[in-house]
């Protein structure tokens, strides 16, 4: 700051130096050019009385002022003249310092920042001439400090690039970038590989033709495609692996793939996508056996377990009096197990109805606080059981949903009794809840039990898992009761997530949309 007022105040000197000698120099012409004008004027009359006047002595005076005039118009050219060397030799001798210091400053640059004082004339343009050393000084110093960080900058920078692009390279996932249009800007070779093109010939493509979806070999809507979707809505869109989309590749071939994309944002504006997708052929093959072998174990044993529960019936009401004490027991005991397995068989029958699409929804104009107190009232003897404390937040006034109502109170219904199941001990609490938005009613289910180990956390929706904890907890469960519930939840357009802490407590939430 103090360098520029110094440099602001010399250059204010030096104009009025310049401005004052450049008056001096105008005062001194426009005398001399008086002096021309007055002499020329004085010939002219002297010229004008010679004509026009008769006698000797007034001839001769006339003749003698014209002399006179002639001396004064010599004198005043000469002095004109002299004027303009004198003024021609100033300006080159004042210009001469300002035409130096350009050129040296034309030849200030990376790598040439040398700048050697030349101007010794003890006024504003030495002051001048001295600032400008001290700047350029100054100027080399910063240029040569940014020259080094930007080098380190830029090592850093390339460390950086070359890390990344061996962890896109080594990376088993695709992943493409398409701008805000939808078209590719940038593939990594796994996909290339994926897709069974070579990554470079995808550059530049729309991504529903690099990426063309199909559902059970039909075509996914363009209104579902999960890049378009998400470029529409500038959220990410993570496709539930249950689904089973497909990509068709440029063979005709078809690719299991487990796929996700998420918005590039800055300050409010799309700039485009990241997609990554996955091949999950084996987990595919994986989930379909699990799927054969559902259907074969739920036909294959409902009729014997039917009859099994019918010759055990029988047992204990006819031949009752001819059994002993333990006999009567143990027919108990069988009974409860066929029991047990009639039930799992029900809940493997029921996947595979979900799974197979088997279930349509029958969507109504539903009271969900009316159905969750009802589903309250109806587990009361599970509470009791397990001296389990239940608390309930809904609105004052009821909530309307349009879905299906028993669907709908088959999610909530089985999230209330694992909340019980998996309580650690008695005295718990747990508490269900309802909260409405301007685009959804949400119910939750709030446990204080033993929560969901954070590894297993992304499984917890597959087909016949469980979490280690819960198998210690409950030994009997199928690993179907969530899975049913998600099938059913994407049946109703609704959503089912959940929060969840080991040793703490889970809280699922369902979210049903509301009818616009």
């Amino acid at each position: 700051m103090k360098t520029k007022t110094h440099i602001k105040r010399i250059g204010i000197l030096h104009q009025r130096s310049i401005l004052w000698q450049a008056m001096l120099h105008s005062v001194l012409l426009s005398t001399l050019s008086i002096g021309v004008i007055s002499g020329i004027s004085y010939l002219f009359i002297v010229s004008l009385i010679k004509k026009n006047v008769v006698g000797a002595d007034v001839y001769e005076m006339l003749q003698n002022a014209a002399y006179l005039g002639q001396t004064i118009v010599l004198f005043a050219v000469t002095f004109l003249a002299l004027s303009i060397v004198l003024s021609f030799s100033f300006a080159k001798k004042l210009v001469n310092p300002f035409m130096d210091m350009q050129k040296k400053l034309e030849r200030l640059g990376p790598g040439h920042w040398g700048y050697r004082r030349t101007v010794h004339t003890g006024d504003e343009i030495e002051q001048l001439d001295t600032v400008v050393a001290n700047l350029t000084k100054r100027l080399r110093s910063v240029y040569e400090g940014l020259e080094d960080e930007i080098e380190a900058r830029t090592s850093e920078l390339e460390e950086e690039y070359e890390k990344d692009r061996t962890i896109l390279k080594a990376l088993n996932i695709g992943l493409l970038v398409v701008d805000k249009d939808g078209n590719v800007i940038q593939a990594n070779p796994t996909a290339g590989r994926l897709l069974n093109i070579a990554s470079e010939k995808l550059l530049g493509r729309h991504i529903t033709k690099v990426i063309d979806i199909f559902k059970h070999e039909k075509p996914l809507p363009k209104e579902k495609h999960p890049i378009l979707r998400c470029l529409k809505t500038k959220k990410e869109v993570h496709v539930n692996p249950e689904v089973h989309l497909s990509i068709k590749r440029t063979d005709g071939t078809y690719l299991a793939v487990k796929i996700s994309s998420t918005p590039l944002v800055k300050n409010r504006k799309l700039l485009g996508a990241v997609i990554l997708f996955q091949d999950v052929t084996i987990e595919r093959q994986i989930d379909y056996m699990k799927t054969d072998f559902i259907n074969l174990a739920s036909h294959h044993l409902r009729t014997p377990l039917s009859s099994l529960h019918w010759y055990l019936e029988l047992l204990s009401s006819e031949h009752q009096k001819n059994l002993t004490k333990d006999q009567k027991s143990f027919i108990i005991e069988m009974r409860l197990a066929a029991k047990k397995m009639s039930g799992v068989v029900e809940e493997l029958m029921d996947a595979s109805r979900l799974n197979e699409s088997g279930v349509s929804p029958v969507i109504e104009r539903v009271n969900m606080t009316d159905s969750v107190k009802d589903l309250i009232k109806d587990t009361t003897t599970l509470f009791t059981k397990k001296n389990i404390s239940i608390e309930t937040s809904m609105p004052s006034k009821p909530v309307y949903v349009h879905t299906d109502p028993l669907l709908a109170s088959i999610i909530i219904q089985n999230l209330i009794s694992n909340a019980v199941k998996y309580s650690k001990e008695e005295g718990g609490k747990i508490q269900v809840s309802i909260t409405k938005t301007q685009k959804t009613i949400n119910v939750s289910v709030k446990d204080q039990g033993i929560g969901i180990p954070f590894a297993e956390q992304g499984r917890i929706f597959e087909k016949l898992y469980r979490a280690e904890n819960a198998r210690h907890i409950e030994t009997d469960g199928a690993g179907l009761g969530l899975y049913s519930c998600k099938m059913i939840a994407e049946k109703l357009g609704a959503n089912i997530s959940f929060k969840s802490i080991e040793n703490k407590g889970t809280v699922f939430t369902v979210t049903f949309p509301l009818k616009k």
